[in-house]
């Protein structure tokens, strides 16, 4: 999985997974296909947050 950072991020037809961070808005966004032609789900925005990593990221798989 990744992350794309910047002002306008765009998947990049990656063809896997992204998370796309506006280090502008804060916003971040995932895309499960990393396809430019799919819209991708803006999930939460993150005040403050001026960048943003996969080592910022955890997932965990299970019954929550």
């Amino acid at each position: 999985m990744r992350v794309v950072s910047g002002a306008n991020p765009k998947p990049q037809e990656l063809y896997e997974p992204v998370f796309l961070f506006n280090t502008e808005t804060g916003a971040l966004a995932f895309d499960a296909d990393g396809l430019v032609a799919t819209p991708a789900a803006h999930f939460v925005t993150l005040i403050g947050v001026k960048s943003l990593t996969t080592d910022d990221i955890v997932a965990e798989y299970g019954p929550i």
